[in-house]
């Protein structure tokens, strides 16, 4: 099957990149604003791509809004990449020659432990798609670890992304990369501060965005869920495509981030590609379900869950290509804490969660 995939590609070292030139000044303007019927009839011209796009008509949210407002608000992933003043420059297609698994399609959502994956989510007015992705990909893991250490059925229970949002304050490289709630955070350090200190249930501890500022929060007590969730390990999943398809086939969904541009915001089905079509948005993190391939074979992709809510592309799902806009760069997970095992430890007595 794999041997029909498309394997000319370009690189500089480990990281490809590409230029594309900015039409105009006010192109690469952060103060103008996104409209989809431009965007999309822009896109609509390139007859080659594998996806659809369309004009608000169901999911009206990004309408008129300022690019940096859409990327602080409904995104969350500190921008860190350079930008050109007359140009965009962005990680490119880098795809891997040969891919790990000979399935041309997995999925989580398909299967016995199908319950085990979480419904689409809507982050809301708040750049938190570091802490929600984190803890959803956490949450089906935990319901997979279980449902195999009992060797029955599992009941997956709702983790709170507003604990990751209210009290993970974890910061690296001198103070300069911090998680700030609704201002944004990083994956990586989501999944640290799951191992150090533990999240809370979604019962305990609702996404209600009002309260993204209070931690400590009050102890949960029963009948709500008092139990506090931990991971052995935090890890970046290194090795490109192929290791994440080892990780998400082993051990269940994973987080990824990856640049988004003005097109993938009308998405509605298909396999997305970079069109060439608008500027850069900014950096996002999805829960990554799965992988599958196009019906000529020539394309690999990637199944996600988006935080949009299910207005947006297929129900708030999205299949993105192998190699597309750095998405295999940084891809991060955790291994949960089992009742019965013996190589985790409990959080602190003096935990500021509570």
């Amino acid at each position: 099957m794999f041997g029909r995939l498309v394997n000319v590609f370009w690189s500089i070292g480990a990281i490809s990149f590409v230029v594309v030139a900015a039409a105009t000044s006010t192109d690469n303007d952060e103060s103008s604003v996104f409209s989809f019927e431009r965007i999309s009839n822009e896109v609509k011209k390139n007859k080659n791509r594998r996806w659809t796009s369309t004009p608000a008509s169901v999911f009206r949210r990004f309408e008129g809004m300022k690019i940096s407002d859409i990327s602080s608000l409904y995104m969350g992933i500190p921008n860190e990449f350079p930008t050109l003043s007359s140009s965009l420059l962005s990680i490119s297609n880098v795809r891997p020659s040969v891919a790990f698994d000979e399935d041309p399609s997995f999925d989580w959502r398909n299967g016995s432990l199908a319950n085990c994956v979480g419904a689409v989510v809507d982050q809301e007015r708040c750049g938190s798609c570091w802490a929600v992705s984190a803890v959803e990909s956490f949450a089906d893991r935990l319901c997979i670890f279980e449902a195999r250490n009992n060797d029955s059925a599992s009941t997956r229970v709702a983790l709170s992304a507003l604990d990751l949002i209210a009290c993970d304050k974890l910061c690296e490289g001198f103070g300069t990369k911090c998680c700030r709630g609704c201002s944004g955070g990083y994956p990586k350090l989501a999944f640290e501060y799951i191992q150090k200190a533990g999240i809370v249930s979604k019962a305990c501890m609702p996404y209600n965005l009002t309260r993204s500022l209070l931690c400590p929060v009050p102890k949960c007590k029963k009948p709500l869920d008092d139990r506090v969730y931990m991971g052995k390990d935090s890890r970046h999943v290194v090795g490109g495509a192929p290791a994440m398809q080892r990780e998400i086939k082993s051990n269940g969904p994973i987080s990824a981030t990856f640049t988004v541009y003005e097109d993938f915001l009308t998405y509605s089905n298909g396999v997305y590609e970079y069109s060439g079509v608008g500027r850069r948005v900014g950096l996002h993190a999805v829960k990554v379900v799965g992988w599958g391939t196009t019906d000529d074979g020539t394309i690999l992709y990637w199944k996600c869950q988006n935080s949009w809510g299910t207005q947006w592309g297929m129900d708030g799902t999205f299949n993105i290509a192998f190699g597309q806009c750095g998405f295999e760069l940084n891809a991060y997970t955790a291994t949960p804490c089992l009742d019965n095992d013996i190589l985790c430890h409990s959080p602190p007595k003096n935990n500021l969660k509570f």
